[in-house]
């Protein structure tokens, strides 16, 4: 099975020559430009890690095809289960407030349809929850989506959620594996935002621990054993930072769940995106000293 991004951290995708500190906010002043592009032609996509959707849990991914990979705003890279794991598959993924969703959809259109014939998820029940990750759902829609394609489903009326779980049932054939490349889904927020928990402690990542900062709205923090570096700027729960090693930088975009206990992320080099950067905070995790100080805290 071919793997869409590759499976590595930012230090062994090394290699590159140090970037000065200009082009990386060339780098997001450009990718924030493309963002806003892509928001004003589809509307404010709540499935997206840049939303602050966070997921809670998936009971099936294969290796380097995380759940996660269907918040990226990329269709190129998205979700599949196990090989020979069976349906139903679940995820479910926790908005950043209280929404009343008006619609959702499934985009099946990078699917590996050609190396894998149905491959794409077909039958999905779409629940619903305001009360937890783990109770109150109700299941507001059955839908079938497309073969290799992308399709729009509206909701029922005052389908209200904080919490939204996907049941993939079924896919178009294939024993092996089943596929999503992107979820989106669009509403209109109910109440208001509750209140943000701090972000700074140590997380357990896929890269190690990762010890994170907080004053205000600015975030910094550590990683390999403390000799690489990421800073940056905290948006409630969603974090906008660069990372910097000795052989080459990039930038990133976190989210942390609302009870501050899951991390969620992304990360780039250049103008590509490179893979996940996820993990659960740990207050056992061992808190490496920073050895090199890459990460000022950003002037006034």
């Amino acid at each position: 099975m071919r793997i869409a991004r590759p499976a590595t951290s930012p230090i062994a995708a090394g290699g590159f020559r140090q970037r000065a500190f200009e082009a990386v906010c060339l780098l997001l002043v450009a990718t924030c430009c493309l963002v806003l592009a892509w928001t004003q032609e589809r509307g404010n996509d709540l499935l997206a890690l840049r939303s602050g959707a966070v997921v809670v849990s998936s009971s099936s991914e294969y290796d380097a095809w995380p759940a996660m990979a269907l918040l990226d705003d990329n269709a190129h890279t998205g979700w599949a289960s196990h090989r020979g794991r069976r349906a139903p598959h679940t995820i479910v993924i926790e908005l950043p407030q209280r929404f009343a969703l008006e619609s959702i959809s499934f985009d099946n259109t990078r699917t590996q349809e050609i190396d894998y014939p149905g491959i794409s998820a077909r039958d999905v029940e779409i629940w619903l929850s305001t009360t937890s990750a783990a109770d109150g759902f109700v299941r507001v829609a059955t839908v079938e989506a497309s073969q290799g394609g992308r399709e729009q489903f509206a909701l029922p009326r005052r389908s209200e959620a904080r919490w939204v779980k996907l049941v993939v049932l079924s896919n178009w054939g294939n024993e092996e594996f089943t596929e999503i490349m992107e979820l989106e889904a669009y509403g209109a927020p109910v109440g208001s935002v509750e209140e943000v928990v701090s972000v700074a402690g140590t997380y357990a990542t896929n890269f190690g621990p990762l010890v994170l900062q907080q004053s205000g709205d600015r975030v910094r923090g550590c990683y390999d054993g403390g000799a690489a570096s990421i800073s940056g700027l905290l948006d409630g729960r969603l974090m906008r930072v660069r990372w910097e090693e000795r052989s080459g930088s990039g930038s990133a975009l976190l989210a942390l769940s609302s009870g501050g206990e899951l991390l969620n992320g992304l990360w780039y080099e250049g103008a590509e995106l490179r893979g996940t950067w996820q993990g659960r905070r740990d207050a056992d995790d061992p808190q490496p000293a920073c050895e090199i100080d890459a990460a000022p805290w950003l002037e006034e």
